[in-house]
This record gives structure tokens, sequence and C-alpha cells, in this order.
């Protein structure tokens, strides 16, 4: 997941300088790219990041543990 969000991320920097260079409102498009990169991006990126990490690595923990939790406190398996 963090693969894919770092490979569009390296592609809109790409757009993005590309659009800059060839941009003639320069003062307005500075601004906008500015809030972009400031602002914006970083907060999608870090959902998305959270969003991963939470599904990936924290859910199957916590699912192994209340399994674990759940066994230990039913006594194990009756026969």
């Amino acid at each position: 997941m963090n693969q894919i969000v770092d490979i569009v991320w390296r592609s809109f920097l790409k757009v993005d300088s590309y659009l800059w260079k060839k941009s003639l409102l320069f003062s307005q498009r500075r601004r906008v790219s500015f809030f972009l990169f400031t602002d914006f991006f970083p907060k999608i990126y870090g959902i998305l990041e959270g969003l991963s990490l939470g599904l990936f690595v924290y859910f199957p923990v916590h699912l192994f543990v209340d399994v674990f939790i759940f066994f230990f406190i039913s006594g194990g398996s009756k026969s």
C-alpha cells in the first residue's frame, strides 16, 4: 500500500514540476502548489499510511490476541 502511494506521489511531483515550468501565472501557481504540498497531500498520505498500518499490522495482532485470550479463558480445547 505504501509503495502504491509512493508511486502516485512521485508521478504527481513529476506532473507538477512539468506544469510549474509551463505555467505563465507563476505566483498563483506557486501559492496553490505550496498549499498542496504543505497542507493537503501530507494529510492524505498520513491517512492512507494509517489505514494500511491498521489493516495489515494492528488488526491481525489484535485478532490473534483476542482469539488467544478467548481460548485461554474458555479452558482450552475440551474433548
